[in-house]
């Protein structure tokens, strides 16, 4: 059985976010931002993940693998995102957990965190060009509350 199989299978109640999650995107709503999906996985598999676990009032918009952009590492649908709720690159922080999050991320333009959660570090260039690398979601509400205290609310350049 294929990997994405196997986790359309899964309940989704067993597939509860990554601890510190739903901190981070309500600390971006509660300071005015908005939070954004772009994700290989279709809707059939996002939907009920948002659902289950009261999600879908966090996020504004989303970009599955079902609709008509290139997979990630092209930017095509981080920017398609940007565009259509007007944002500026500079301002955009995308959170992912592979090097080809962070690759879109820098090819659009936008500032790019990793995270790794329980893996080992160093197991490809991605932190080399992550403008942060984070084990645990709450490093980066702690980067947040800094950043947007030094850099005026601007992401990029961090």
């Amino acid at each position: 059985m294929r990997f994405a199989e196997a986790y359309a299978l899964m309940d989704p109640v067993e597939q509860p976010p990554f601890p510190g999650a739903v901190d981070v995107c309500r600390w971006v709503c509660d300071h005015g931002g908005a939070n954004f999906i772009v994700t290989h996985r279709s809707w059939s598999l996002l939907e009920p993940l948002l659902k289950a676990h009261h999600l879908e009032e966090l996020f504004v918009d989303w970009i599955t693998g079902d609709d008509p952009y290139p997979r990630k590492p092209d930017p095509g649908a981080l920017l398609a995102m940007a565009i259509r709720h007007r944002l500026p690159l500079a301002r955009c922080l995308v959170i992912g957990d592979r090097e080809l999050d962070v690759v879109a991320a820098r090819r659009a333009g936008m500032a790019a965190c990793l995270f790794r959660g329980n893996r080992s570090q160093g197991e490809d260039d991605a932190e080399q060009i992550a403008d942060l690398t984070i084990s645990h979601y709450h490093e980066l509400l702690t980067w947040l509350e800094e950043h947007t205290r030094t850099k005026s609310r601007a992401f990029g350049g961090a």
